[in-house]
């Protein structure tokens, strides 16, 4: 049976975004796979770097060449209106019907106090820009997040009880989230949550779902590693 490959939080367009190891991800989907885009695949909407333009342009091309592409709205990418990308779905959910007992969401549903909240938001984005200014080596403003660990596994960890209390309302066994950037696989009450994590670091996943499984696999060069 053919395979779904999740990933999410690309963020095309951003300085941080590792586009040509995405790039390469996507040469190595096998023939018969389901790609998934699991939202926040565009950074903004200013003219993208040669890089990220063609990375956009591949997910393209491997729609209208017959590979099933679903992208997943995201707090990023909600509005997005995609030209020439007539072949791709975009959806706000999504379960695969290979796979009816999964479904994959971005997350920020389940997000009430880290998305758009300014009690984090802000204080994270100051204190980054300012240790940019003094010199510091520039990482993605949610890398530098998550040095206030504490705080961070907690906003974390609603996160995901209420992904797994969503999944479980609705008759689900296992949801694949993004949107917090961390890449984890934790199962609560016989339900299981997999995040990819993001293509703003150095270490990159996918989660792959076939026959009612789903693994988180470290992406390489060459592709998902099993």
């Amino acid at each position: 049976m053919k395979s779904t490959l999740v990933v999410g939080d690309v963020h095309l367009g951003s300085a941080h975004c590792r586009a040509e190891s995405f790039s390469r991800f996507l040469d190595s989907l096998p023939a018969d796979a389901e790609l998934v885009l699991n939202g926040d695949i565009l950074d903004y909407w200013r003219p993208l770097p040669p890089a990220h333009a063609q990375a956009l342009e591949k997910v393209k091309a491997e729609a209208r060449q017959g590979r099933a592409v679903t992208w997943i709205r995201g707090n990023n990418d909600d509005d997005l209106r995609l030209p020439n990308a007539e072949s791709i779905r975009f959806v706000s959910e999504y379960a695969p019907a290979s796979d009816p007992d999964v479904l994959i969401a971005h997350g920020h549903a389940f997000d009430r106090l880290l998305h758009g909240s300014l009690l984090f938001v802000l204080p994270a984005r100051i204190l980054h820009g300012l240790r940019h200014l003094a010199g510091r080596p520039s990482i993605h403003v949610a890398q530098y997040a998550r040095r206030w660990t504490p705080l961070f596994d907690w906003l974390k960890g609603r996160i995901v009880r209420r992904a797994l209390r969503h999944a479980r309302n609705r008759g689900f066994r296992i949801i694949v989230c993004g949107h917090t950037h961390y890449a984890e696989d934790v199962s609560m009450d016989g339900i299981r949550y997999l995040n990819p994590g993001c293509w703003t670091e150095d270490s990159n996943y996918c989660v792959e779902i076939r026959n009612g499984q789903a693994a988180l696999r470290s992406v390489a060069g060459d592709g998902p590693e099993v």
